[in-house]
């Protein structure tokens, strides 16, 4: 069992409001899945390449494509495979629409590289009209070219016997020329990926990462990985790494990856440098191997099945020889005072290196709290994983980190509590707005942005405005509508839009007023009638270049 549903900016029509959004929901995904999982769909995807408007056939296959799947509890039960590819221009003619298929399966097993990477059940549509229009499938279920064993040998191999053949995605890729150390960095990087949580970050070429992940992923042991295809340095932190996981960043984030701190314990490959020492990962395969060995009788059993075999079963390697005999593997179409009083308390926060950073505090307690004082043991709590939110500072300010019962409500996100808690303590929605975004991973910037925003859709002072605004200076433009879109779908019939009370101006306004027309849109309908005629304008980030109405705010988002 399982659901899937298509993420981006499309157009106002059928009922739909125009911008981001949910364009199509199939399966039985339910709305808590679906508010979760959007956080997580990126809103950019740029890797430098300049995007023609009309490209052709051939060029759209070679766009950058991201293909993240992961799972978001460690029990892992639930798999989410996200395709995201470049879609050109949006409605209001704007370049740098990005559309997304989600799909999530049930089976507590991760989907195969093989099968979903460049699955010609996903679709790619390019232009708004496409994106319209596009229908998604339930599930992926039919396998890409990758699944060819013959075309990973020629890759690792440092050549390609036949390019004219290649599939249409990697016509363009030049395989590393040194097949010694091909074999040898794939080898050490299942090593590292058949480890309890093993992270692995390899810096490559975008259009080589699939053929990296499809060829690791034959090494790999039945429980397989989580991956990416495309990470930025900045967004790695955001990525769930709830279980193994191996992410590709290009060589033009080679530097930021250097100073960015990942928890986790990553292993960094790189095709220009040195492998990595992974002596200590096998040494632990091999003591995992040893507590789980066969007693003598099976391994009699085992040696007799062996002999039983004949030369041809015992010596021929078993490998796919199908590519080159399907027609996706040549390129077919791929169908209450200040906002910053310093807390009492030290504030929160986590250094990124679990083995270097402060032990949390009692599991009763925040888990982004931390003292000065003690250490964690390698391998405890902290260091299985999840990056924790550091402080934000600036001047002589100090922004608090968030409490116990913060965390708590953000992980199980509750928007009744949400909006309650910052109607009581106004000034802690500009606080928040502070923390470093990078610092929560998981999505959860975006929705913690959420519940900011909706606080400030309800209440939002004249003092707010040059703080907010500031605070929201690290946000793109399409990042903030991509929270608008959240923040509808989050308070949609929990805030009473005729009682909001708010004074903003600029960049604030214009996203305080579109976030207030998907709120009216989406509240209608759950309240079994229109919604304000006051709020019945145009949508903010839709219509560019509009002058300030009467009450100072703009109705118009203009670029950054």
């Amino acid at each position: 069992m399982g659901g899937a549903f298509s993420y981006a900016s499309f157009s106002r029509a059928n009922g739909r409001a125009g911008g981001w959004g949910v364009g199509q929901k199939t399966g039985d995904i339910t709305q808590e899945e679906l508010a979760e999982l959007v956080s997580f769909v990126p809103t950019s995807l740029n890797n430098g390449t300049t995007i023609p408007d009309f490209p052709s056939a051939q060029q759209r296959a070679e766009l950058v494509r991201r293909t993240a799947v992961f799972a978001l509890t460690p029990e892992a039960e639930k798999w989410v495979t996200m395709v995201s590819v470049p879609a050109g221009l949006d409605a209001t003619g704007r370049g740098g629409n990005v559309f997304t298929y989600t799909s999530i399966s049930r089976t507590g097993t991760p989907p195969a590289p093989a099968t979903v990477l460049f699955s010609p059940d996903v679709p790619a549509p390019f232009s708004i009209y496409e994106v319209d229009k596009v229908q998604i499938p339930e599930e992926i279920s039919a396998r890409g070219p990758l699944h060819s064993d013959v075309l990973l040998e020629e890759f690792l191999d440092g050549e390609f016997r036949h390019p004219d053949k290649l599939p249409a995605p990697f016509k363009a890729v030049s395989p590393n020329p040194n097949p010694t150390f091909n074999r040898a960095m794939v080898s050490a990087m299942a090593t590292v990926l058949n480890s309890r949580n093993g992270l692995v970050i390899l810096v490559a070429p975008d259009n080589q990462a699939a053929l990296w992940i499809a060829a690791t992923a034959r090494e790999v042991g039945e429980d397989g990985f989580g991956f990416s295809t495309f990470e930025k340095a900045a967004a790695i932190n955001e990525f769930p790494l709830s279980t193994s996981t191996m992410l590709v960043v290009p060589p033009s984030e080679k530097q930021r990856l250097a100073e960015t701190a990942i928890p986790g314990n990553p292993v960094v490959f790189a095709l220009d440098e040195a492998l990595p020492d992974v002596s200590a990962y096998e040494a632990r395969a091999a003591e995992e191997a040893e507590a789980v060995a066969p007693e003598p009788q099976e391994e009699q059993a085992e040696l007799g099945a062996a002999a039983s075999s004949t030369p041809e079963q015992a010596t021929t390697p078993s490998f796919d020889d199908s590519w080159g005999k399907d027609p996706a593997d040549f390129g077919a179409p791929l169908t209450e005072s200040s906002p910053f009083a310093a807390s009492a308390e030290s504030p929160a926060g986590f250094p990124p290196n679990p083995l270097d950073s402060p032990a949390p505090n009692t599991p009763q307690e925040n888990p982004f709290a931390t003292t000065p004082e003690a250490a964690p043991e390698p391998g405890g709590e902290a260091s299985a994983g999840q990056a924790q939110p550091q402080v934000a500072t600036g001047g002589n300010a100090n922004v608090p980190g968030l409490s116990a019962e913060e965390w708590h409500k953000l992980r199980e996100f509750d928007p009744r509590w949400w909006i309650e808690h910052l109607d009581v303590n106004r000034g802690r929605s500009i606080q928040l707005a502070y923390l470093d975004k990078s610092s929560l991973g998981e999505g959860l910037d975006k929705v913690l942005m959420s519940a900011i925003v909706a606080s400030w859709v309800f209440y939002f002072p004249r003092d707010f405005n040059l703080l907010a605004e500031d605070a929201l200076q690290p946000w793109e433009n399409r990042e903030l509508e991509h929270i608008g879109y959240l923040t509808a779908t989050h308070f949609a019939g929990v805030i009473a839009l005729e009682h909001c009370e708010r004074y903003a101006t600029g960049r604030v306004a214009m996203l305080l007023d579109g976030t207030t027309q998907l709120l009216a849109e989406r509240s209608a309908p759950l309240q079994q009638r229109p919604g304000p005629a006051q709020f019945a304008q145009h949508t903010a980030w839709q219509h560019r270049g509009a002058a300030p109405n009467e009450h100072g705010r703009n109705t118009g988002f203009h670029g950054r």
